[in-house]
């Protein structure tokens, strides 16, 4: 309905045009929006369990395309919270990081979603964003546990998953003993784009990629681990399996044994398999491997700052360190890196160790910064099986005593022009 209203004042006449129908359904496509609470959902009260009211608000919304929302406040969970992801797509949202708290009291998955299909789609969903998943109970389970299962004859699932501006942590905060065992799990996960998360102190990975997760994207997400003395946290980001592509940049990774950790069968069984990757610009503080590539070809790495991590208070012996490592990969692209460490008198510890063929390393810079007695390092290693590499223009700065660059490759790599400076 469109209605005219004349006013005159001052001998000015003005006109008004009211358009009634500017919200209509009709011309404006509003997916509408579910708020938990009227599903009986009691924010900041304890003694309630929220898992019944909200899965009745995430099962509505699946069924009509609606956003299911969480008004401030925390709401606390015994039980996990399982979109159907059959019925439509889901999109769970609250009104921010630190605002909206889903608390989990029990040693269950946060969220967990699974879909099974025969069939190629390309659509989003399920997204997650502007919450903060806290668990309270030393839970071994993860934050968000997503898996899409393939049925028949075909062999891929493409499916999109989108996480951005979440949060998963204990609680309380800096309780270490109540962090989840992963903060994101995804199985067969394609296309999926996790932004801007915040993960702290998980027991097993920041972030687990399996199955045929391809062509995922991680940026912006700070993970940070548990130290040896804490309990540690075994990775930070960890990709296996069949995964393909995956791309992984501006992270902050701290405090975990390995930074990312890329183990994946694509070089072995999977003929197939198209491997690849990208991981640039991003800071890995570690304690035991900053990178590694294993079976995984196609794999460019660059950019990166990466430095060994103190395994516990002041004093605490440090752990052998490699900054990074490649077993069995090829057609690797290193260039413009930053590799710094102390080493460890428990047995040497490298810039580099290669055991690749057909690749390139340019443009990294390897500092030792410790000429401790019996602290043996290697600047870059070359094993024997390695081949066809050229190593050109890096920077190694390491102390006396050192080995600049250890190469065993029978098959040809290229050295040259490579500054080393004791």
């Amino acid at each position: 309905m469109l209605t005219l209203t004349r006013v005159r004042s001052r001998g000015w006449v003005i006109a008004t045009a009211f358009l009634a129908l500017i919200t209509s359904p009709s011309l404006i496509a509003d997916p509408g929006i579910i708020d938990v609470t009227a599903y009986g959902a009691t924010p900041n009260n304890p003694a309630d369990d929220d898992t019944g009211p909200i899965q009745a608000a995430i099962n509505a919304a699946a069924a009509t395309g609606s956003v299911v929302y969480f008004p401030k406040g925390q709401y606390d969970l015994d039980g996990t919270l399982q979109p159907n992801l059959a019925s439509g797509r889901v999109n769970l949202r609250g009104a921010g990081m630190e605002i909206s708290i889903l608390a989990w009291r029990r040693n269950v998955n946060g969220i967990q979603a699974s879909y099974t299909t025969a069939q190629f789609y390309d659509r989003s969903p399920l997204t997650i964003s502007d919450l903060t998943l806290a668990s309270s109970n030393g839970n071994g389970a993860s934050a968000l546990f997503v898996s899409f299962v393939q049925t028949g004859a075909i062999s891929i699932v493409a499916q999109t998953v989108r996480v951005f501006n979440v949060e998963i942590r204990p609680e309380p905060q800096l309780n270490l003993a109540a962090g989840w065992g992963n903060g994101v799990y995804l199985n067969n996960a394609w296309n999926a784009h996790l932004n801007d998360l915040l993960i702290q102190y998980p027991v097993a990975n920041g972030i687990e990629l399996e199955g045929q997760s391809n062509d995922v994207s991680l940026s912006k997400v700070k993970i940070f681990g548990r130290n040896a003395a804490q309990g540690g946290t075994a990775r930070g980001i960890l990709i296996g399996q069949q995964v393909e592509g995956p791309i992984i940049s501006h992270a902050t990774i701290l405090g975990v044994g390995k930074g990312i950790d890329i183990n994946t069968t694509c070089n072995d069984i999977l003929p197939g398999c198209r491997p690849s990757g990208f991981i640039d610009n991003n800071f890995i503080n570690a304690e035991d491997i900053g990178i590694t590539v294993w079976n995984h070809n196609q794999v460019g790495i660059t950019s990166n700052l990466i430095y060994q991590g103190v395994p516990g208070p002041a004093g605490t012996p440090l752990h052998q360190f490699i900054g990074i490592y490649f077993s069995n990969a090829g057609q690797a692209r290193l260039s413009g890196n930053n590799i710094g460490y102390t080493g460890s008198a428990s047995g040497a510890s490298y810039g580099i160790v290669g055991d690749m063929s057909t690749s390139s390393i340019t443009g990294t810079v390897i500092d030792n910064f410790t000429n401790t007695s019996g602290y043996y390092s290697i600047g870059m290693f070359f094993p024997p099986t390695s081949s066809r590499n050229t190593i050109v223009g890096n920077i190694m700065l390491l102390q006396p005593g050192t080995t600049f660059i250890a190469n065993q490759g029978t098959g040809g790599n290229i050295l040259s022009a490579n500054t080393t400076q004791p």
